[in-house]
């Protein structure tokens, strides 16, 4: 995404905009390159749990996913396949 690197952003809202514009057209084109590009940026994201990124945020996420009756790894584990087999090719972001 040119974009990103082009112009400077006046605010994180801008930002979120621009890239919400961009990702948009990638969905709604006919492209198949476009397309491609697109499943490549979604898949990008880790699987939950599966990647151990250190982050206050990632921390909260993850720990909203824990229940008492299932480990984490575990729980993040069927709540991924579950995503995924509802999404094919998709990955909860």
């Amino acid at each position: 995404m040119s974009l990103l690197i082009e112009k400077p952003f006046r605010s994180y809202d801008d930002l979120i905009s621009s890239v919400g514009l961009q990702l948009t057209a990638l969905a709604e084109s006919s492209s198949t390159s476009d397309q491609e590009w697109l499943e490549s940026i979604l898949a990008a994201h880790p699987r939950l749990g599966q990647s151990k990124i250190e982050s206050v945020q990632s921390k909260a996420e993850q720990a909203q996913l824990n229940t008492e009756n299932d480990s984490p790894d575990q729980r993040l584990s069927q709540l991924n396949d579950l995503y995924e087999q509802t999404f094919p090719g998709l990955r909860y972001v």
